[in-house]
């Protein structure tokens, strides 16, 4: 493995190093930021892949943070497979975001996300295969 780079804000003092592999993919990811220039880890995750495909992503910050602006990744749940694709390869579960299911239409397109609080998010494409604009 090989560090690529590291990005530093000046103004806001926050901190991102990733860590990749040769093929390349991201393994590790640390980012150091906080409010008033305060320097926290908001993130250190570590990231297992089969393939091309993420497997598990585990976050190892000590805490979450929740002030404004913030955009850390929420651990949502410790499986060994926190994803799963369909066979055409696109994901159709993310359990770290509550997705029980993404189905797709016959071009490929992402139709319906469905959510474990039963809730789902209906999409549409335009014959070109474009997404709508939304109004």
């Amino acid at each position: 493995m090989r560090v690529s780079y590291v990005i530093s804000d000046e103004e806001t003092r926050n901190l991102v190093s990733y860590l990749y592999s040769y093929q390349p993919s991201v393994h590790e990811l640390h980012a150091l930021g906080g409010p008033d220039g305060e320097a926290v880890p908001i993130d250190s995750l570590v990231i297992t892949r089969n393939g091309n495909q993420l497997k598990t992503i585990e976050d190892h910050a000590v805490k979450q943070l929740t002030y404004t602006g913030t955009s850390d990744f929420y651990d949502g749940c410790t499986y060994n497979n926190e994803y799963s694709y369909n066979e055409n390869g696109a994901l159709d579960m993310d359990l770290n975001r509550d997705i029980d299911m993404i189905e797709y239409d016959q071009r490929g397109n992402m139709r319906n996300i469905f959510v474990q609080n039963h809730t789902h998010l209906d999409y549409s494409h335009e014959p070109e295969a474009r997404k709508p604009p939304t109004t």
